[in-house]
């Protein structure tokens, strides 16, 4: 399973006691929850991805993914960005990639027993 997770900032206009003022709000949301067909090769993973976003219309949109350093998501940055650039779409896989920090520190901990 791939489970997509967006954060972004909304405009809300509030009322501080001297009329509508704007300010922005940090939103996160669970924005898709897919089943990874079969194996999670790159191919299967990017697929799955680009589903759930095109889906909701905001593959234009990617900032940054969080993964963690298994060899098939360095395959899928790859596979994301070249896919991305057929379509126009700016995207470098190394400056859009973002370790899971949680993650580095598990391998780090049961490396060292």
């Amino acid at each position: 399973y791939m489970a997509v997770t967006a954060h972004w900032l909304q405009l809300v206009l509030e009322d501080r006691g001297n009329g509508l003022q704007p300010q922005l709000r940090l939103r996160a949301d669970l924005i898709g929850f897919h089943c990874v067909p079969s194996s999670h090769t790159s191919e299967h993973l990017v697929a799955a991805f680009l589903y759930i976003l095109n889906r909701i219309k905001i593959t234009n949109k990617i900032g940054w993914i969080t993964m963690d350093n298994a060899t098939n998501n360095d395959a899928c940055m790859e596979a994301l960005e070249q896919t991305l650039r057929k379509r126009g779409i700016a995207f470098d896989k190394l400056q859009h990639c973002i370790r899971c920090v949680y993650f580095n520190k598990s391998i780090a901990v049961y490396c060292s027993k």
